[in-house]
């Protein structure tokens, strides 16, 4: 399973399963709550509504709320869309016992989502396990809010620099049969290396520029693909786990009292993510980090790494870029696609160039990734500058990236020496007809029509050669007719 692992990505990831994987799920509170804040405004509102009225209400009323205008119909169409893809609403057709009264037709909200839906608006129907905690007593090493923030961070970045340089020994995971390394292949982070282990891939270079929400969900649906197929593992109790730590309070201690079994080992495999913490492995006690409200975050402004460097990059209209930070993951990640001057204990100092931004290109980096990442992550004085980064850093760099798609190589057969201008244009003419047909130069003098060329993608050689032959005898083209273009 993979995705772009945004906040909204949840409902397209959703979208994906089938229908009763999805009533499992919408009887899960934690995930009814995650997936109504992932939906968009209007589709939330809607099932807010429907939910309100009994999970019925007819098509004829539910039209009525939307603005008679263009954008309101189409926002209207939308949000409705959104909502039948997730199986969430569905129409459905009365019939009246009178004859002569035509059937009507409703909307209907999905059961069981809704009353998991009013359960949790009443304040209802998902228990975090604070209370039952209490009676653990008083956590006497009980960590900070910056202790949690650190540990989150740290962890973080240790599974960041995996991706850069992937240790030959497995690090196993206790729910689904697979290591750590094996989970990032999965990912498609990860390739394995001719010589044993693990490079990483053109899309692992891309991910490290993603924000940290984004990078999250990528980790955490393989994670969930990957438990499909193992015996330990539960695609529910997974994710109801996950979105559960979304909406925890970190800093506060929760038991595991109410976990399952599974859950208890995906908790486990959770603090190598940096999103739990636990003093001990048999703690019957555990805090989430503040890195684990980014599960649920969609904010754009997100860091990509989770670093005390968010907000420290500025860049200068001659290309120059400088990171206030000592972080030694970030110089990693800018030397992706910045060629690096120096580096000193707060304050990392680089160039944008036609070659590093060439060979980010080469591995697997866009240019408009490149933009974002430094829009997201601009000091805060760059930031009150419309627009954040220079046109003319910007517009260069995609000249730069556009660069290398000037020229593409491809196989190609070159037919020269025609006979006549009407033998050439024939063949020229054929070529088009069949889809085969790559560039032809004519000749501007009529005493030199040998000059005439045309090239051919090679695949087409072989009805090529046969037409150019038939022509040359007068024949009819013998074989595949050309097809339109």
């Amino acid at each position: 399973m993979e995705g772009t692992s945004t906040a909204s990505d949840i409902a397209g990831f959703l979208e994906s399963l089938p229908r009763v994987s999805l009533d499992r799920l919408y009887a899960d509170p934690w995930t009814c709550q995650a997936l109504l804040r992932a939906l968009p405004p209007m589709a939330r509102l809607y099932a807010l509504r429907l939910a309100s009225a009994g999970g019925f209400l007819p098509v004829s009323l539910v039209t009525e709320w939307c603005r008679d205008t263009r954008e309101g119909r189409a926002r209207h169409d939308e949000a409705l869309a959104k909502l039948s893809k997730l199986q969430l609403v569905a129409k459905r057709t009365k019939r009246s016992a009178a004859a002569d009264v035509p059937p009507t037709a409703f909307w209907k909200l999905h059961d069981i989502f809704a009353v998991q839906l009013l359960r949790c608006a009443t304040g209802g129907g998902a228990d975090d396990g604070h209370e039952a905690s209490a009676l653990l007593g008083a956590d006497k090493n009980a960590p900070s809010l910056s202790q949690l923030e650190k540990h989150g961070q740290d962890t973080w970045e240790r599974l960041l620099h995996k991706v850069l340089a992937p240790p030959m020994t497995a690090i196993p995971f206790k729910a689904v049969g697979l290591s750590l390394q094996g989970l990032l292949e999965r990912a498609g982070l990860l390739n394995p290396a001719v010589t044993g282990g693990w490079s990483i891939s053109p899309r692992g270079r891309a991910f490290l520029l993603l924000p940290a929400h984004a990078q999250l969900w990528r980790i955490i649906l393989a994670y969930v693909g990957s438990a499909e197929s193992d015996v330990h593992g539960s695609t529910d109790a997974i994710l109801s786990l996950v979105f559960r730590l979304g909406f925890l309070t970190a800093g506060r201690d929760y038991t595991v009292e109410p976990l399952s079994e599974t859950q208890r080992l995906v908790l486990s495999d959770l603090l190598l993510l940096g999103l739990v913490y636990q003093r001990k492995a048999a703690s019957r006690r555990y805090y989430t980090t503040p890195l684990a409200t980014q599960l649920l975050s969609d904010s754009t402004h997100a860091s990509s790494t989770s670093t005390s460097g968010d907000g420290c990059l500025i860049v200068e209209t001659n290309f120059r870029l400088y990171a206030y930070s000592g972080s030694i993951l970030w110089a990693q990640v800018l030397s992706q696609f910045v060629h690096l001057n120096y580096q000193l204990p707060n304050l990392i100092v680089g160039q944008l160039t036609r070659e590093s931004v060439q060979d980010a290109v080469n591995g697997g980096i866009s240019a408009d990734e490149i933009v974002s990442f430094l829009e997201r992550n601009a000091h805060p004085t760059m930031a009150k500058q419309v627009p954040i980064v220079p046109e003319t850093v910007s517009n260069q760099l995609r000249l730069w990236a556009a660069e290398r798609r000037r020229i593409v190589a491809v196989r190609a057969q070159l037919y020269d020496h025609f006979a006549t201008l009407v033998q050439f244009e024939q063949a020229e003419r054929y070529a088009r007809d069949c889809g085969i047909y790559l560039w032809s130069l004519r000749s501007d003098e009529p005493d030199r029509v040998w000059k005439n060329s045309l090239a051919v993608d090679a695949a087409g050689h072989e009805r090529m050669r046969s037409f150019i032959k038939d022509m040359r005898k007068g024949l009819p083209p013998a074989g595949d007719q050309p097809r339109p273009g």
